[in-house]
């Protein structure tokens, strides 16, 4: 693993051979986070006060781009060592708060321009989002919220950030499909269902015309559910609060979670089709989640998978 971090003005440090590093990456929230730990070499610790971005290559291939969070220099028994963390570059979105903001007509290029750009984030390719009438940012919202809601309420498609630090904004479409058969050593595998805040029914009240709209998450009542919210909405604009709200809510209805011994790269978003005898849920599941590490006791793959079709 090679690791670096780079400053403001460009200026580059390659970190010594990695001892133990762990790399998890998702979408949205929590973002993607690293951990590494290296030698170092005494009184060179003001070396790194100005080092603020953080990237990493396996094999030459980019696996992390991201902020550095915290430095730390542990002298012991062991030695001199540099302990690295911080998170991936949606960290930037959430930590700044964006202004208050009311668009009349908010397009790909207004939310760029004002909540996207500022941060120094790149963006790969060309986003087709479709505008959204009557945008708002309220008080107190962060810049990671305000693209969440523009991308993925107004625009169905998950925003989330690639190994190169770059925003995607692409609706999933055609991702490799990795296969976990019984070639792939497994050391645990778990297949979990939470019924807890999956929402069976929403309610809109329009107070214009005093009447009430019932949303019904079908699936979900069939297995008995019964978890109401109401919403107060014009009639039109509360149908559609309503069914992204109860997709939000049943996002991680199913997951399941497999343990590989060894450095397993897979990104988020990507498909795995599991065909071993023991695994008794879904057979093609999309990645939640993935963590990644590796140390004294050699490498682990932790992947957390849901149904393709369900929000992540």
């Amino acid at each position: 693993m090679k690791c670096a971090v780079q400053d403001g003005k460009g200026r580059t440090l390659v970190l010594p051979a990695a001892l133990e590093w762990t790399f998890s990456y998702g979408v949205g929230t929590p973002c993607d986070s690293f951990q590494v730990t290296t030698l170092w070499e005494g009184g060179h610790q003001e070396e790194l006060r100005d080092f603020c971005r953080f990237t990493a290559e396996e094999a030459g291939e980019r696996v992390f781009t991201g902020v550095v969070d915290e430095y730390r220099c542990v002298h012991d028994g062991g030695g001199i060592r540099l302990e690295l963390s911080g998170r991936g570059m949606a960290g930037l979105l959430l930590d700044n708060e964006a202004q208050p903001a009311e668009y009349q007509r908010a397009s790909w290029d207004d939310i760029r321009r004002d909540h996207i750009d500022p941060y120094g984030i790149a963006v790969a390719g060309t986003p087709a989002l479709p505008a959204a009438a009557g945008f708002t940012v309220a008080t107190g919202s962060s810049e990671w919220s305000v693209l969440y809601d523009f991308a993925c309420y107004h625009g169905g498609v998950t925003p989330r950030f690639d190994r190169q630090g770059r925003l995607v904004l692409d609706p999933w479409g055609s991702v490799p499909v990795r296969v976990l058969d019984e070639k792939v050593p497994v050391t645990s595998m778990e297949w979990r269902q939470d019924r807890y805040g999956v929402v069976s029914q929403v309610v809109v009240w329009d107070k214009k015309t005093r009447r009430a709209t019932a949303v019904d998450n079908p699936d979900f009542q069939a297995m008995g559910g019964q978890c109401r919210r109401v919403i107060t909405q014009s009639a039109a604009v509360g149908r559609s609060s309503a069914a992204f709200q109860i997709r939000a809510s049943q996002s991680e209805l199913y997951t399941g979670t497999f343990t590989v011994p060894s450095l397993f790269w897979i990104w988020p978003g990507e498909l795995v089709r599991v065909r071993r005898g023991e695994w008794s849920g879904e057979t093609l599941l999309r990645v939640r989640q993935t963590r990644v590490k590796w140390g004294e006791d050699g490498a682990a793959t932790e992947v957390t998978v849901s149904r393709p079709d369900d929000m992540i």
